[in-house]
């Protein structure tokens, strides 16, 4: 096909194998404004709150940068508690692991700030990519691979992590008052997240 690109195998006297693959010319993904990781405290200070929001409730939301910020820097003391060079990476790359996908979804304000979802994703094949390579070096089965992704990359292990580890003071989100702690998906999604991040940076 035109928008493909063909590859033959061959041996190595020369001879061609009964195999080939056909590529995309182009890998690239269909185009979209470009995201890096950015300070999202001074993402939330440029948010517009609606009108409509009672004074009371005004004043909560402004508080919202302060909050991120401080979720960042709680952060930051539970990494450096695991080791101490975490010291090295800014509070403000912190900021994009904290902001729960809640809290960019809301009609009370609007924010144009990412939530720490893609870098969840990112985290997550990180990690995969990591026991892959370890089932590798190691001549694991592939059935012993899953196994070991499954264990370790659930959502259960993940917020067991966190648990041990972080704490709910690096969560931003929006809580129901009726249902105020942390869920086991965020605290995974956090957890990735941070990979994602480290990653990233």
């Amino acid at each position: 096909p035109r928008d493909m690109v063909g590859v033959e195998f061959q041996q190595t006297d020369g001879e061609p194998l009964p195999l080939s693959l056909y590529i995309p010319r182009t890998m690239s993904l269909p185009k979209a404004p470009q995201q890096d990781l950015e300070d999202c405290v001074q993402l939330f200070k440029k948010m517009v709150i609606d009108e409509r929001l009672k004074q009371s409730k005004r004043e909560q939301v402004l508080q919202y940068p302060e909050k991120l910020g401080a979720c960042a820097a709680a952060l930051k003391r539970h990494l450096i508690n695991l080791n101490e060079g975490f010291a090295a990476v800014p509070d403000s790359l912190l900021t994009n692991v904290c902001v729960d996908k809640s809290m960019v979804t809301r009609v009370e304000f609007q924010v144009e700030c990412p939530s720490n979802t893609m870098l969840a994703y990112m985290g997550d094949m990180f990690l995969s990519l990591y026991i892959a390579k370890d089932s590798f070096r190691h001549r694991y089965e592939p059935k012993d691979f899953q196994k070991a992704r499954e264990q370790i990359s659930n959502a259960r292990a993940l917020s067991r992590f966190f648990n041990e580890h972080l704490g709910a003071d690096v969560v931003f989100a929006w809580y129901d008052p009726a249902q105020p702690d942390v869920k086991d998906s965020q605290k995974a999604t956090h957890v990735e997240a941070l990979i994602g991040m480290l990653y990233k940076c």
